[in-house]
């Protein structure tokens, strides 16, 4: 059984196979590129946010670091003013010193226990400073004249203040009693 096509049925058969044919590469050629491409456009969505947080995030780290490095500096220079924590004897010894190069004679030294703490606010509560204070007690020989050039000493450094001091005199040399408080800072190197 032959069938006889008519010119229209062929060009109705040829325009059925030419959408066919467009449908099906559509379906199978150019749906999955474009999908594909929205794909690939989603990712590179992503990564370019991906890269704007890691910029700012560089951009905050260099800011961090460079804040790290100022607030590094000012620390070295605000404790430039300070001695690092001393042992008993080397306080000892740095008082002494220091009383012996103004014509004193030490002829008692105390040191009253442990350095303490200094906090910020003067309440027990509040986070300490990392800086410390040692009570240095000492009893001299001298004359007035080397008690007002030790103070005068004493007002460049802040790391050495005079407290409170007392003199009385006794056969001919004047006894003189000084109160030291030494600061000091902590390590804080880890």
């Amino acid at each position: 059984m032959i069938l006889k096509l008519t010119n229209r049925e062929k060009v109705l058969l040829v325009i059925l196979a030419l959408v066919t044919g467009v449908f099906l590469a559509l379906l199978f050629i150019i749906q999955p590129s474009v999908e594909k491409l929205i794909e690939a456009q989603g990712r590179l969505d992503e990564v370019k946010q991906t890269k704007g947080e890691m910029v700012a995030k560089i951009g905050s780290l260099e800011a961090t670091e460079s804040d790290i490095f100022s607030i590094g500096e000012e620390m070295d220079s605000i404790l430039e003013t300070y001695l690092p924590v001393k042992e008993n004897y080397e306080l000892e010894a740095l008082i002494t010193d220091i009383v012996v190069s103004h014509g004193m004679m030490p002829a008692r030294l105390l040191i009253s226990g442990a350095p303490v703490p200094i906090h910020p606010t003067g309440s027990r509560d509040a986070e300490p400073t990392g800086i410390v204070k040692a009570q240095v007690s000492v009893s001299v020989e001298g004359t007035l004249d080397s008690l007002a050039e030790l103070i005068g000493f004493a007002e460049q450094y802040k790391y050495l203040q005079i407290a409170s001091f007392a003199v009385g005199s006794d056969t001919g040399q004047t006894e003189i009693s000084l109160d030291f408080e030494v600061l000091m800072y902590e390590n804080f190197e880890e």
